[in-house]
C-alpha cells in the first residue's frame, strides 16, 4: 500500500507541476499578444531608452564638445593663416570665422537628425525585443509542461504497476487458498 500512496502522490505532484507550467505558458503567450497589439497601435511596450534624460545629455554633450573643438580648430587655423600672410586678409577674418560658426551649426543639426533617425530604428528593435520576451518564458514553461507530463506518465505507470502487483498477489493468494482447500477436501 505504501508504494501505491507514493505513486499517487507522485502523480498528483507531476499533474500539479504540469498545470502550473501550462498556465504560466498561457500567461506568457497572452502577454506577448498584448505587447504586439500595443506595438501595432504605434505605442511602446517599454520605456524608450533613447529618450531618457541621461542618454540625451551624454550624446548632446559629446556632440557639442566635438563640434566646438572642430570649430575652434578651424578658427585657430584661420588665425595662423592670417599671421602667416602678414595680416593682409584681416578684414576677411571675422567673416570667415562667422562662416565656420554657421557651418558648425548646420553640421550639428545634420548630426542630430541622423542620430534621431538611428535612435528611432534602435528603439523599434528594442520594442520588438521587449514584445517578444514573454515567448522565451513560454518556451521554458512548455519544456516544464512536457517534463511534468512525462513525470505524470511515469507516476501513472508506477501506480498501475503497483496496483497490478497487488491484484496479482491477491489472485495468487486466492488461487493458493483454493488449491489448498481442494487438496484438503
Amino acid at each position: 500500500m505504501a508504494r501505491t500512496t507514493t505513486a499517487r502522490n507522485q502523480l498528483g505532484a507531476a499533474n500539479s507541476q504540469s498545470e502550473t507550467a501550462f498556465g504560466n505558458a498561457q500567461q506568457d503567450i497572452s502577454q506577448y499578444n498584448t505587447n504586439m497589439k500595443t506595438l501595432e497601435a504605434g505605442k511602446n511596450v517599454g520605456a524608450n531608452p533613447f529618450q531618457s534624460a541621461g542618454y540625451l545629455s551624454n550624446v548632446n554633450k559629446l556632440q557639442n564638445e566635438g563640434l566646438t573643438t572642430s570649430a575652434n580648430t578651424g578658427k585657430a587655423n584661420l588665425d595662423r593663416w592670417n599671421t602667416a600672410t602678414g595680416g593682409m586678409n584681416r578684414a576677411q577674418l571675422p567673416m570667415a570665422k562667422r562662416n565656420i560658426n554657421l557651418q558648425t551649426g548646420q553640421l550639428g543639426n545634420t548630426l542630430t537628425s541622423q542620430r534621431n533617425a538611428q535612435d528611432y530604428q534602435a528603439n523599434l528593435q528594442y520594442q520588438q525585443y521587449l514584445a517578444g520576451a514573454p515567448l522565451a518564458g513560454a518556451a521554458i514553461n512548455a519544456g516544464l509542461y512536457g517534463t511534468g507530463t512525462g513525470l505524470a506518465g511515469n507516476a501513472l505507470s508506477n501506480l498501475t504497476g503497483t496496483q497490478n502487483d497487488v491484484w496479482n498477489n491477491v489472485v495468487s493468494t486466492n488461487n493458493q487458498a483454493m488449491q489448498a482447500a481442494a487438496m484438503a477436501a
